[in-house]
């Protein structure tokens, strides 16, 4: 008589784990994690990571949120940063298209952090829309988004 092995599967943490498993994935898939002559950008990346692991976290358990990659990258851009941190509505890219969701209901605990980001990256203007700052904040979030997306 065969007998089979069992290997259980752990969860999917994107899937199913709590802010702190999907912040410890998400930092092990960070694309700048191996680079040489990173410079501060990691570790930008890695702040920016965690204060958006709650965020996917809530977004996931409360809309609908599937968290993936692409999930994770959009929500790292500047205008869906402040999108949230200053109208909370959560930038979700749906077919293609850029779908706006309300986020009255999350707690101010996980966007205020957001707001902190605004206020310490350099030379933003919380009074102007992410189209008119200028290219110091935007320069400076590409780069702590390039060394922090999911790879």
């Amino acid at each position: 008589m065969a007998s089979a092995i069992f290997i259980p599967c752990s969860p999917d943490p994107l899937r199913h784990g709590d802010a702190d498993a999907v912040r410890m994935v998400l930092l092990r898939r960070m694309a700048g994690f191996r680079a040489v002559g990173q410079g501060p950008w990691r570790g930008l990346a890695a702040r920016l990571l965690r204060i958006l692991s709650p965020v996917l976290v809530w977004m996931r358990d409360h809309a609908g949120l599937v968290l993936d990659h692409t999930a994770v990258r959009f929500s790292m851009e500047l205008s869906s940063v402040a999108a949230l941190a200053t109208r909370r509505r959560f930038r979700r890219l749906i077919g293609g298209e850029i779908v706006e969701i309300e986020a009255w209901a999350m707690p101010e605990a996980i966007v205020y952090p957001l707001n902190r980001w605004l206020d310490d990256l350099p030379g933003y203007d919380s009074r102007l829309p992410v189209e008119r700052q200028t290219i110091v904040p935007l320069r400076h979030h590409a780069n702590v988004v390039f060394f922090g997306a999911p790879a």
